[in-house]
């Protein structure tokens, strides 16, 4: 884990979030945004459009290297969320994680 504050916010939001009623069509997002920020930054990560072909091209790329013959049996959705910790590793959580991770 990386820290018991990090953790409690995230375990704190994440019940909140559960616990609140079903949005109806007149949701204000921006405000959702503020009240579950950790939630909505993961939520632009996973549901992002890309601008331009690179960024795909290098999504590609990644996932290419990240499907070896060891690795080809790996279902998609695992695959995704490797992808995410690994660009999440590189982008927000550089350098945070050193201790946790070989």
């Amino acid at each position: 884990m990386l820290d018991a504050d990090f953790d409690k916010e995230n375990l704190d939001e994440i019940e909140l979030y559960i616990s609140e009623k079903l949005a109806n069509r007149k949701i204000n997002v921006l405000a959702c945004e503020r009240q579950f920020p950790h939630l909505a930054h993961m939520a632009r990560d996973y549901l992002v459009i890309t601008a331009s072909s690179v960024a795909s091209e290098r999504a590609f790329s990644a996932g290419g290297s990240m499907i070896t013959n060891k690795r080809s049996s790996l279902m998609p959705k695992t695959i995704r969320a490797a992808q995410c910790l690994q660009s999440w590793m590189q982008g927000p959580l550089k350098g945070k994680l050193d201790n946790y991770v070989t």
